[in-house]
């Protein structure tokens, strides 16, 4: 690894989003962050990783579809929400912003996200709607 090399490497490690950089098929880099996110320790974690690893089932073919539309050089979404799964199994909701770069023909795809914290829809109270409830049981 080179001085520069290294220097990235450590910069995008602290930073506080995550950042995941696929080639083709493969995670070319993923920094701690992301792996924190996904509840893993550290980053070599998910350095193997594919997307069927990171994304839950039912967001596959989309997350997949816009790979081979950026790939292809067709028009994609740079901002989108998407949910992963957790090392744990549990549901983890992402807000992604992509980058697309090509270095001398490789394709780079750069995944920047942030955890978004969703809230479990409470029950819509309407004022009155119990008692009525209640009345109408006599």
């Amino acid at each position: 690894m080179t001085v520069l090399d290294r220097q990235l490497h450590a910069v995008l490690d602290t930073a506080p989003d995550g950042v995941l950089i696929e080639s083709g098929d493969r995670v070319a880099y993923v920094n701690s962050a992301y792996a924190r996110m996904l509840g893993y320790g550290t980053a070599s974690d998910l350095g193997s990783a594919t997307i069927h690893d990171i994304a839950r089932p039912e967001e596959i073919d989309r997350l997949q579809w816009f790979g081979r539309c950026r790939s292809e050089g067709k028009p994609a979404p740079t901002r989108y929400s998407f949910r992963a799964q957790g090392r744990r199994g549990d549901v983890v909701t992402l807000d992604a912003s992509i980058a697309v770069t090509r270095v001398e023909s490789e394709l780079f795809i750069t995944t920047m996200v942030r955890k978004i914290e969703v809230e479990e829809p409470r029950p819509l109270e309407i004022p009155g709607v119990r008692q009525l409830s209640l009345g109408s049981a006599r």
